[in-house]
């Protein structure tokens, strides 16, 4: 299981920050196909990436605030759980340009839930079918945005 110890809080908001400026950054690079940027296909992922980081920075300020962290130990498990996760992270960004974008977000998507503790194959499988099946149908037929 997915144990953060005493900080579980706050290293939940730090990975929140973490990834959601990793999409906020991300996000910049989408083409804007001669667009202007209000009614760009950039619109939406960096719209839904700078709500996150703020909710993020958000929720971070306060479990900073609510929690003493000069009196709590850093534990070990902390720093290895975020450290996991974001070598998950990294390794899809490292792999998005080289792998199919369906494909790589399929296996980000399974190791992520395996991860973060869930075991029944069959969640894990189907969520991940199902969350790839959405964006798809989102992005392809609701936005008309087609991804390499």
């Amino acid at each position: 299981m997915f144990v953060l110890g005493k900080l579980r809080k706050i290293s939940l908001s730090a990975l929140f920050l973490v990834t959601g400026a990793f999409l906020l950054y991300s996000s910049l690079s989408i083409d804007m196909k001669g667009a202007d940027f209000v009614v760009s296909p950039r619109v939406v992922p960096f719209g839904l990436s700078l709500i996150m980081t703020m909710i993020a920075v958000w929720s971070l300020v306060l479990d900073i605030v609510k929690t003493r962290v000069s009196q709590s130990p850093i534990d070990i498990q902390v720093i290895k759980s975020l450290l996991g996760f974001l070598t998950i992270v990294f390794a899809y960004v490292f792999l998005i340009r080289s792998v199919n974008f369906h494909v790589l977000t399929f296996f980000f998507l399974i190791a992520a839930f395996y991860y973060l503790g869930a075991r029944s194959p069959v969640w894990v499988v189907g969520g991940a079918a199902s969350l790839v099946a959405a964006e798809f149908l989102i992005f392809q037929y609701g936005f008309k945005v087609s991804f390499p």
